[in-house]
């Protein structure tokens, strides 16, 4: 894999932001990294969302009509200093369209995302600034409301973060596995559990003592929880699609950074012939099913 040759510094995601902003102008509402990189991890790439104000940047009216109807895009940005070749991935969306997907999104992709710890490198102005607070705790309250109805009656805040995580992770064809949603709620432990008691009252919990919750539901209750993220599952299924095939035109290569983060996940390993690297769209698709197959997608 040669997307990102070593490993990466601290002061990498200065570099990419400085080269983003330099890219889009004041089209920025916001910058924010997120993902493995916060937990310390540098034999990856750093992950950005680019919050834009509109899709006017975006180099191609395809490219435009692909973000507002399938967000986010998601492209690649090299950069090189001190003789190291690095590279970050970045997704764009509006922010108007953030707001609406985060707060009244069926599916979790967004909300998912942005209920889980992130760093703001950048913002326009403080306005922006209150409109991220906001639907970062909206997205939060979301993605602990949607996970209740799929817990036990008493959890922990560790057990219901993993439970949300886990009910997110199966919406989508992800390459993450079980042990690596214990390490992610393990890394960031403090965080959940304090947004556990932060929107307790709102979320209708009680404590149970021995830092135990407890959320009374109905059967009812349940069975139409367990519907709903039973219909994300196979809503995933063609969004995942869709998105990995859109990417194939707006990200270098979609193919080898696919394989590559599959191996680092699960272990499992898949060399994709040139042809297939060059002309992922059209050849691809038996080694995806073979990875499939392997249970490279969770």
């Amino acid at each position: 894999m040669t997307l990102s040759n070593q490993p990466l510094e601290d002061w990498w995601p200065d570099e990419f932001l400085a080269a983003i902003i330099e890219k889009y102008g004041d089209n920025v509402e916001a910058v924010i990294l997120y993902g493995s990189w916060l937990r310390g991890k540098r034999d990856t790439l750093p992950d950005f969302y680019v919050i834009f104000t509109d899709y006017d940047k975006l180099p191609s009216v395809w490219q435009k009509v692909a973000n507002q109807l399938l967000e986010p895009n998601v492209y690649q940005l090299g950069l090189s200093k001190r003789n190291v070749q690095c590279s970050a991935k970045y997704a764009t969306i509006s922010l108007k369209h953030l707001e609406k997907k985060t707060t009244t999104g069926f599916h979790p992709y967004l909300w998912a995302r942005f209920s889980q710890p992130c760093s703001i490198l950048y913002v326009k102005n403080e306005k922006v600034q209150n409109t991220l607070n906001i639907l970062i705790g909206s997205s939060e309250k979301r993605m602990m409301r949607e996970a209740l109805g799929m817990s036990p009656k008493s959890f922990t805040s560790t057990q219901l973060w993993e439970t949300a995580l886990t009910l997110t992770y199966g919406a989508e064809l992800r390459a993450e596995s079980q042990d690596k949603i214990t390490l992610i709620v393990k890394h960031h432990q403090d965080y959940f559990e304090s947004k556990v008691t932060e929107h307790s009252d709102t979320l209708g919990l009680s404590t149970a003592g021995n830092n135990e919750w407890t959320f009374e539901c109905s059967n009812k209750y349940r069975l139409k929880t367990k519907l709903r993220w039973k219909a994300r599952r196979t809503l995933g299924i063609f969004l995942s699609i869709a998105r990995l095939l859109k990417a194939t035109s707006t990200f270098n290569q979609p193919l080898e950074y696919l394989l590559w983060k599959i191996e680092r996940h699960t272990g499992i390993k898949e060399n994709a012939t040139a042809l297939q690297l060059k002309y992922p769209l059209i050849f691809s698709w038996p080694l995806i099913w073979k990875i499939f197959r392997r249970g490279g997608f969770k």
